[in-house]
């Protein structure tokens, strides 16, 4: 079983916060990642910059969420949710493959996301 984890961009300070998802649409409207530690801490994200972990890892074990850009075989990557699974889709849209596939390229790795260029 992969783990179930969730990133989002702070709206208070900018800084990435990971931890589970919550969205309270009825009530308030924000979007929130729930921290774990000692105290739990509720903080609110930027919806935009929300990505769920894929279960996947770089070739030096660094987690990959939705919207990370991925480079594998001189072609980049984005790292997307389609049709019940993750993918990697070339800018163009015109390459979508399997993310665990990509993953397992010898020389592929993890180069940024979209949300900071």
């Amino acid at each position: 079983m992969r783990l179930i984890e969730y990133r989002g961009i702070r709206v208070d300070n900018g800084e990435w916060v990971y931890g589970f998802y919550y969205h309270n649409g009825e009530v308030h409207g924000r979007h929130l990642i729930i921290l774990q530690g000692i105290e739990t801490e509720w903080v609110e994200i930027k919806p935009e910059t929300l990505g769920e972990f894929t279960g996947e890892t770089d070739r030096r074990n660094t987690k990959l969420y939705e919207g990370d850009v991925y480079w594998s075989a001189g072609e980049t990557y984005t790292v997307e949710f389609h049709d019940g699974c993750f993918c990697c889709v070339t800018p163009n849209s015109i390459a979508k493959e399997l993310l665990w596939v990509i993953v397992g390229e010898k020389n592929s790795e993890l180069i940024g996301n979209i949300h900071e260029k």
